[in-house]
Order: C-alpha cells, then structure tokens, then sequence
C-alpha cells in the first residue's frame, strides 16, 4: 500500500489506525503526507469531523495558525459536540488575540464537559479562560475561574509562556 493511500475506516479501529499513520508523518515533519491524508478523510461524511481536527493539529505544527483556525471553525460549522475542538478553538483565538471569541470557545469547552461528565479540559478551559479575561481587562472573573483551579496548575499560554494559576491570581489582583 503506498503512503499516499486511503482505505475509508469501516471501523473505529481503523480510524484510529489512520489517525496514528498521519500523526507519524506529523511527527517526521512530512506534512505533505499528513496533509494528503486529511484531505482523503475530509472529503467523505464519516470522517469529514476528524479529517478537519486532524488537519488543524498539522497546521498547527506547521505554525500556519491561521489555516488552523479556519478548520476549527469548520469543526464548530459541522456542529462539534467534543471539548477538546473547543478547547483547541479557544487556544487559536487566544493565539490570534481574539480573547473574546476565546472565552466563548472555553465556555462552551467546560459546559460540553459537563454534558458528557467528562472534566478532561475542563481545569484547562478554565485556565486558559482567566487568562482571557485577564486580557479583556475581567479580573474577578479569572479570579472566579481561578478559585476551581487546583493550586500549582500551570500551562503554556500563547505569547505568554509557562504561567502557573499563581501567576493569573497574582496578575489579576494588580488588575483589581
């Protein structure tokens, strides 16, 4: 079978087999392949979903986050129930400094968590949320959001760097 080659997964199994094909050609920076590989997956109904997120996290790792952001929206466009496209949304629209739209996308990131009792994102949501505010100038909001994170929590934040849950308290006090 060459590389190029797309079988349409009949199965989760082979989804998942296809998934980790394109993640070794993301992680080898053979994009092109990556991107082929998307490309098949989008075109059809079944994986049109997954051919987007995947596409996004290539872009990504390309650093064209603007073509990342375009397939996350068209994620939200085919109706995305998952938090993490949510969560991978509000981290675009932070990167683009759209702190606004970010705090729609972790929004919707924690209340999807919710639904599906699934608090995998959600102290991320959470944080890179008050981060967001912070940016929009709502210091008792990341203060709130702030007070749910464990203490010690820390991420990368887009132009900011590794920030702990610390770091956003202590800046949104000085806001205050």
């Amino acid at each position: 079978m060459s590389d190029y080659s797309f079988v349409l997964p009949k199965s989760q199994a082979d989804l998942e087999d296809l998934i980790n094909r394109l993640h070794g050609y993301s992680e080898q920076k053979n994009f092109s392949r990556a991107l082929v590989l998307c490309q098949h997956m989008i075109i059809h109904d079944s994986t049109r979903m997954a051919g987007y997120r995947e596409r996004a996290e290539v872009w990504q790792a390309m650093a064209e986050h603007d073509l990342a952001l375009h397939d996350l929206q068209q994620l939200m466009a085919l109706g995305s129930v998952e938090p993490v496209d949510y969560y991978n949304l509000g981290i675009a629209e932070l990167r683009n400094t759209e702190a606004k739209k970010a705090v729609a996308a972790f929004t919707k990131g924690i209340e999807l968590g919710e639904i599906h009792k699934s608090s995998y994102y959600t102290q991320s949501c959470k944080f890179h949320r008050a981060a967001a505010f912070l940016r929009l100038g709502m210091p008792k909001e990341a203060l709130e959001d702030c007070n749910e994170i464990e203490d010690g929590y820390r991420c990368f934040l887009p132009s900011e760097g590794m920030k702990t849950k610390e770091d956003l308290v202590a800046q949104a006090q000085q806001q205050i």
